[in-house]
């Protein structure tokens, strides 16, 4: 299913014009253990369900796009889910809007 949706928006951005270069990188699935390694190391904060199992179906996502101006190549848009390896906790008091604390989470 996530293959599906990934061709399908590479072949949308490859019928417009203005689109001139698509790239997307294929990533192989994580795995059951590779999931409970990272959340082990990161306990007591578990993945949600949903991205565990986009995670077994492909292990991040990478599409860039490219469109031309004034017959230059420029990067024009990017979909990047980091594989798992990748991702990492923070904080999210960091991230927290209008001055909202009400969070009891450090992290």
């Amino acid at each position: 299913e996530v293959e599906k949706l990934t061709l399908s928006v590479v072949k949308f951005l490859e019928t417009k014009d203005a689109v001139k270069k698509v790239e997307y990188t294929h990533r192989p699935p994580s795995t059951s253990k590779a999931i409970e390694i990272w959340e082990s190391k990161n306990s007591p904060y578990k993945l949600p369900n949903d991205f565990k199992s986009f995670l077994l179906v492909s292990d991040g996502i990478l599409i860039q796009w490219t469109a031309e101006v004034m017959k230059e190549a420029v990067p024009m848009g990017c979909i990047h889910l980091n594989p798992l390896f990748k991702l990492n906790r923070i904080a999210l008091k960091k991230f927290l809007l209008h001055g909202d604390d009400t969070s009891s989470d450090e992290e």
